[in-house]
């Protein structure tokens, strides 16, 4: 066989596969147009529960504690976050 022969069977190949693909992915359902009439043209929904005060200025919140109790548990903390050596 020829590379020319070759090239042509892979691209057609991969063209058939991508088609496929496109064909076998689960889409969602559209939105009814009731729901989004709904979602666009209605008041706000409020939440029914109470915010929490917000932080004073000589509180810190649970990050920056951490980060302040031992600095090495906050270098550790972070680079399993961020998937990384803070050194």
């Amino acid at each position: 066989m020829s590379f020319e022969l070759l090239a042509i069977i892979v691209l057609l190949n991969t063209a058939a596969i991508i088609v496929l693909w496109r064909k076998a992915v689960n889409r969602p359902e559209k939105p009814k147009k009731k729901f989004l009439n709904r979602l666009w043209y209605s008041e706000p929904i409020t939440p029914k529960h109470q915010l929490p005060p917000p932080l004073k200025k000589d509180e810190y919140g649970v990050l920056e504690g951490f980060a302040r109790s031992s600095p090495r548990a906050g270098c550790l903390f972070l680079s399993a976050v961020l998937w990384n050596d803070c050194r």
